[in-house]
C-alpha cells in the first residue's frame, strides 16, 4: 500500500474512532473537498462502521456480544486530559453491509481501545438553526439539537457525557458499562435505550422523555433519589423549586425537532402553543386568554411556523397577525366555556 493511501485510511480510522486532533480535523475537511472520491471513501467507511448496528444475522449477535465483553475488559488508558472540538457536517448513511462488516466495527473499536493514547476531551457544538448527528465510539448515536453542546472523554472507557442543550440518544446496550449523561445538575443513566433530554441553561426545567426501554433520572448530588422513567413517559426537574417528578403524560412532541413531525389529538391550544414555541423558537400569543381553552387536532410533517399558525387560525375561525417573531391569534374563539 502506498503512503498516500495509508494516510487516507489513517484519517478515516481516526475520524471513526473519535481520536482526531483539531489539526487533523482541518486536514480531513480539506481532503474531503479535494475530490468527490474521497467523500465516497468516507461514506463507505461509515456504512461499514454502522452496519453492525443496523443489520442482524442468524447466530451472529451472540458472538458479537461476547466479543464486546472481552473488549470492555481490556480498556485501559492514561488520564492525561486535553480539550479539542471537532466540527463536521451531518450526513446520514444507510448501512447495507454483510455480517463481516459487524466484525470490522468490533475490530475498529478494540484496536483503538488498546492503543496507549492521551485521554482527550471530545466536544461537539451546534449553532442556531443547526442540528448534528454524532456516532459515539461505542456505536451509540446522538442527534444534537440547535444551540447545544456535547462532550465526553476521548477514550470513552467510561460511557459518561456532558450535555448542555437538547439531544436525542440511541444507546448501544452494554451490560457491564452504564451510559450516563450529565445535564444541568441532572444525571441520566441507562444500559441501552433511546431517549430525549432537554437541558438549556436559560430554561428552568430539565426534561427527559423516553422512547424505548427504561431510564434512571436523578439529581447529580442525590442519585439515590432517582425516578425510573419507562418508555412512553417523561420526567421533569424544576430547577427553581428543586423538584423532580414523573409527568402524568408524555411531553407532547418532545422529539419533533428531530423528526419534523407534530401531532395534536384534541390538545388544548395552550399545549399547542408550547409545542409551537419549543420547535420554532417563535412566540405564539392570543389577544383573548379564552383562546387557549380551545382544542385542536392535526398532524403535520416538516411544516413551516407560518403554515401551522395559519391552519390553527383557520380551524378556529380566528385572525392571525404577525409582527417581528411573534404570531398573534385574535378574535372571538367561542371557547370560554370549555
Amino acid at each position: 500500500m502506498d503512503l498516500s493511501a495509508q494516510q487516507n485510511y489513517d484519517r478515516i480510522a481516526k475520524y471513526l474512532s473519535g481520536n482526531m486532533s483539531p489539526e487533523e480535523a482541518v486536514r480531513l475537511t480539506a481532503w474531503l473537498e479535494e475530490d468527490p472520491a474521497n467523500e465516497q471513501m468516507l461514506k463507505e467507511a461509515l456504512e461499514v462502521w454502522q452496519a453492525g448496528e443496523e443489520e442482524s444475522f442468524p447466530n451472529f449477535d451472540k458472538d458479537v456480544d461476547m466479543a464486546w465483553k472481552q473488549v470492555e475488559k481490556h480498556i485501559q488508558r492514561p488520564d492525561t486530559e486535553t480539550t479539542r472540538v471537532i466540527r463536521f457536517p451531518v450526513r446520514r448513511w444507510i448501512a447495507g453491509i454483510a455480517a463481516s462488516a459487524a466484525v470490522l466495527v468490533l475490530a475498529f473499536w478494540a484496536w483503538f481501545q488498546w492503543q496507549p493514547v492521551q485521554n482527550t476531551l471530545v466536544a461537539f457544538a451546534t449553532g442556531a438553526g443547526q442540528t448534528r448527528e454524532i456516532m459515539l465510539p461505542d456505536s451509540s448515536r446522538v442527534w444534537l439539537n440547535e444551540r447545544s453542546k456535547l462532550s465526553y472523554s476521548g477514550d470513552f472507557s467510561v460511557r459518561s457525557l456532558h450535555l448542555e442543550g437538547e439531544a436525542f440518544f440511541e444507546v448501544r446496550r452494554m451490560e457491564t458499562s452504564p451510559f450516563r449523561v450529565e445535564s444541568q445538575g441532572m444525571l441520566t443513566e441507562v444500559l441501552g435505550t433511546s431517549f430525549n433530554i432537554r437541558a438549556y441553561p436559560e430554561e428552568s426545567r430539565v426534561e427527559l422523555t423516553v422512547e424505548t426501554g427504561k431510564v434512571a433520572f436523578a439529581r447529580e448530588e442525590a442519585p439515590e433519589n432517582r425516578v425510573d422513567v419507562a418508555a412512553g413517559s417523561s420526567a421533569v426537574f424544576d430547577r427553581n423549586e428543586q423538584k423532580l417528578e414523573e409527568t402524568e403524560a408524555k411531553i407532547s412532541n418532545a422529539i419533533a425537532w428531530r423528526t419534523g413531525r407534530l401531532e395534536f389529538d384534541d390538545a388544548t391550544l395552550e399545549m399547542v402553543r408550547m409545542s409551537f414555541e419549543r420547535l420554532y423558537g417563535i412566540r405564539l400569543e392570543a389577544d383573548n386568554p379564552a383562546i387557549w381553552n380551545c382544542h385542536f387536532t392535526g398532524a403535520f410533517d416538516h411544516v413551516s411556523p407560518k403554515e401551522l399558525a395559519e391552519t390553527i387560525a383557520f380551524s378556529l375561525n380566528l385572525e392571525l397577525l404577525r409582527a417581528d417573531s411573534v404570531y398573534t391569534l385574535t378574535g372571538d374563539s367561542g371557547c370560554e366555556g370549555r
